[in-house]
């Protein structure tokens, strides 16, 4: 066992160093020392520039001889990050072109905090809050109240990437805390080697007593933020959840409300008149969440600690993926009959009367149902919509998908589509490979 290394400070002096090189600087170009490499501003200005994805317009002095021009590009460099809503405030320019610490350390967190941990735009819960509520909604088995003495262990970062690639470390709930120093870098390696994370903190501080929280979320922002491992996971799970829908991501096609509606329902939840709820008009949205969120709260005892209006109005992605954990975890391992899907074959069960459904994306825009054709295959012959089956068309403009939703009233074989028409045109619609794939999938009751 290695011997536990560094004070908080110094922790977090080296993780927010590893973490600028890592994100923002290659080669020779590089932090070696954060405290002087960044009193010439020249460094802060190239920072902006990428995390803005262009080159500052502003003046600034390539080679500063002089402490004037210093405090001119750090200046520059504070109003650019200040108009992109990075807290600079209580950023003195004297004490960043002199090397102060604090202030330095300080700044170095703000510009993670906007630029790397997600969440910033999230207004109802601290981006803080919002990652810890993941962390224990995919490892509940391990309790996490804070980011330090929790992680010490190794066990809970190694269960984290078990949970990311089930497989990789399924051996964490054995590990010993006589080992945690081994069990920290192990876990660093595999998270390393399979899920792309990088190492900005080493196996020592990690395993320190001295580990500091905000060294810890830096690094475990790497698992939260979008296309990481957590967050491939997760969709992964919501995906299994609901097999006839193609999801893209926690992103805007969650505003209308439609995908919160279906997880819910696909756990068990209670969704009355699902198919006669406006998800076409934009002002119905934070109706239509509200809405959600309160069949959790009285179906699950789900408390959301996201608003609506951060589900609706808001492009960040960690406020639906914190409140889809939060409903993972109350899928029940027997579920009700007429939600569980079974494959075989590429054939799947289902129950009659049990309501099937799945989005087809559409290339072309301004699709009105009314003037779309659904033709569904029964035993191989042409099926009346108001004969044995219940047919229903919605369309959502604010993702471009049109819903179909069928209920089979009989037994027998059933050809979700044969052909989709437009109405007017009387052209088959171009669809996009994900909906291709719906296409031709028989379903198998008896």
């Amino acid at each position: 066992m290695e011997k536990q290394a560094g004070h908080s400070t110094d922790i977090q002096l080296r993780t927010f160093t590893s973490y600028l090189n890592y994100e923002y600087f290659n080669g020779d170009f590089c932090i070696t020392n954060l405290m002087k490499d960044l009193s010439d501003g020249i460094r802060l200005i190239h920072i902006v520039e990428t995390v803005q994805t262009r080159k500052y317009l502003g003046t600034k002095v390539f080679d500063p001889s002089n402490d004037i021009q210093r405090r001119m590009n750090i200046q520059a460099a504070l109003d650019a990050l200040q108009k992109d809503q990075v807290k600079v405030a209580n950023i003195d320019i004297e004490d960043i072109a002199r090397g102060e610490e604090t202030s330095i350390l300080n700044l170095v967190w703000n510009l993670i905090m906007r630029y790397h941990i997600p969440g910033f735009h999230v207004h109802s819960a601290t981006q803080k809050t919002l990652i810890l509520a993941w962390l224990q909604s995919v490892i509940p088995e391990i309790e996490l109240t804070n980011f330090h003495r929790n992680w010490n262990s190794g066990i809970a970062l190694s269960a984290l990437v078990d949970y990311c690639k089930p497989g990789i470390c399924s051996d964490w709930r054995i590990l010993s805390l006589m080992n945690a120093y081994e069990n920290c870098k192990r876990a660093l390696f595999l998270a390393q080697k399979h899920l792309a994370v990088p190492p900005i903190i080493s196996a020592s501080h990690l395993n320190s007593e001295s580990l500091d929280e905000l060294s810890c979320i830096t690094y475990l922002s790497y698992f939260v933020k979008k296309d990481g491992p957590g967050y491939i996971a997760t969709l992964g799970n919501v995906q299994t959840l609901l097999p006839d829908i193609a999801i893209a991501g926690f992103g805007k096609a969650w505003n209308d409300g439609y995908l919160l509606y279906r997880l819910i329902y696909a756990i068990g939840g209670q969704i009355p008149n699902l198919y006669h709820i406006n998800f076409d008009n934009s002002i119905e949205y934070t109706h239509n969440v509200r809405q959600a969120l309160q069949s959790a709260v009285n179906d699950f005892g789900i408390v959301p600690i996201v608003s609506e209006n951060d589900i609706v109005n808001c492009d960040d992605h960690m406020a639906i993926m914190v409140l889809c954990v939060l409903l993972l975890r109350r899928v029940s391992r027997q579920r009700n009959d007429q939600a569980r899907l079974k494959n075989r074959n590429k054939r799947r069960d289902y129950d009659v009367n049990q309501t099937i459904n799945f989005d087809l994306i559409f290339g072309i825009r301004e699709i009105e149902p009314q003037n779309v054709d659904v033709m569904v295959t029964f035993n191989g012959g042409k099926l009346e919509s108001s004969r044995n089956i219940q047919l229903h068309k919605m369309f959502r403009k604010a993702s471009n998908i049109l819903t179909i939703t069928f209920v089979p009233l009989i037994q027998g074989d059933y050809l979700r589509i044969t052909d989709i028409w437009f109405k007017r045109e009387r052209a088959r619609t171009h669809l996009c490979e994900d909906a291709l794939a719906q296409i031709g999938v028989l379903l198998e009751r008896g």
